[in-house]
């Protein structure tokens, strides 16, 4: 008999498929959701429960800021209601104020947490997010984070119960080695590709990265006047977003079109093509835990140049294996670019040792099986 799982996520997410599709395997688990969810996001197996009062963006300021309440005093109703029902051994839960704080309201035990990367290293500095995450942690009974920045963080808000390490875990979600591989051996040359896998949001700040390759393409004019930019850097954005349409416009004010492409979604199946097709993963985000877009770029062999921020650091060592630079700093982000475009056979090993980084250090199948569901036996052991 597999014992029940609440997993608490209101997110359409390929983040969430790749938890409940491991979790399926071993334990009987409902999806608890704020939000409707895609059918494509919805899997065999598992048993849905969607919060039915639904608020869009769409929705007037007035009828949005009366919905929002409404389907969160509900959602914690229901919820209370289906664990009497079903009586869960676990209720599994993040984003730490959203579905983490309905989870936190809860009286079944144990409540594992867990945090996403900004709910933790941004939420908490202004108000009232820091009440909301201090009341979360201090009702959780375990928690998984992605990174050790994420830990520490969580570790100053709530000293006390978190000090020790016992119902703390940190391990990196990881991704599909075998997906993300490259068939063939990694090489570069001009042009040099670049690829951005972040969503068009204020969080991930892409207008950073355009202003960056708009210096670039004026050094490269006047270095090679007459040539092609097209000869020496290629970029190419997935993703939606709020702002792709203002980057978009953006990015054609500047001029950019010939050596810039706006792909879109792209489905994650598809994602792997593109990335062995490109040299170098571009992020300029302002907050980041462990980014799978990052873990994806390593396995596929790909120089990362991402900002400064969050557990960039923890996967990224400055001249090593990629590049760092100062968020929102967009004439240091486009040196660095210059610097691989000039000099691309000089960071050929770069390609290959993160290849290696990433099969070694964020294998899903070996995170899962050997740390996850271990752990989540002995909670319900416990």
């Amino acid at each position: 008999m597999k014992h029940r799982i609440f997993y608490i996520s209101s997110h359409n997410s390929i983040h969430n498929d790749r938890f409940i599709l491991k979790l399926r395997k071993d334990f009987r688990v409902h999806h608890f959701s704020m939000m409707r969810l895609q059918d494509k996001h919805k899997h065999k197996d598992v048993c849905y429960h969607e919060v039915p009062i639904n608020y869009n963006k769409s929705d007037g300021g007035f009828l949005r800021l009366l919905k929002i309440p409404i389907a969160y005093l509900f959602g914690i109703i229901w919820l209370k209601i289906l664990i009497l029902i079903y009586q869960p051994k676990i209720l599994f839960g993040g984003f730490v104020q959203t579905d983490g704080f309905i989870s936190s309201l809860q009286s079944r035990k144990p409540f594992l947490l867990m945090p996403w990367g900004s709910d933790i290293l941004l939420y908490p500095n202004r108000m009232p997010g820091r009440i909301i995450t201090k009341f979360v942690l201090d009702k959780s009974d375990y928690i998984f984070c992605d990174a050790h920045i994420v830990k520490n963080k969580i570790q100053a808000l709530y000293r006390d119960k978190y000090k020790e390490n016992s119902n703390l875990f940190v391990f990196p979600w990881g991704i599909s080695v075998d997906k993300f591989k490259r068939p063939n051996n990694v090489t570069i040359e001009l042009p040099i590709k670049i690829i951005s896998t972040r969503h068009f949001l204020p969080l991930y700040d892409i207008a950073t990265s355009i202003k960056a390759l708009q210096l670039v393409k004026q050094s490269i004019e006047e270095r090679y006047p007459g040539q092609s930019i097209s000869d020496f850097i290629i970029a190419d954005y997935i993703g939606n977003g709020d702002q792709l349409q203002e980057i978009k416009n953006m990015a054609k004010n500047y001029m950019l079109d010939e050596f810039v492409s706006f792909h879109g979604f792209v489905e994650n199946e598809l994602l792997p093509n593109f990335l062995h097709n490109s040299d170098i993963y571009l992020s300029s985000s302002l907050s980041d835990g462990t980014s799978l877009s990052l873990l994806e770029a390593l396995v596929s062999g790909l120089i990362p140049v991402v900002s400064d921020v969050g557990a960039n650091g923890e996967w990224v060592i400055h001249q090593k294996n990629g590049f760092l630079f100062p968020a929102k700093d967009s004439i240091k982000l486009a040196n660095i670019l210059l610097e691989i475009i000039d000099h691309p056979n000089k960071y050929l090993e770069f390609k290959k040792s993160n290849e290696m980084l990433g099969i070694d250090k964020a294998n899903w199948d070996y995170i899962y099986e050997n740390i996850i569901k271990q752990k989540l036996l002995q909670m319900i052991e416990k």
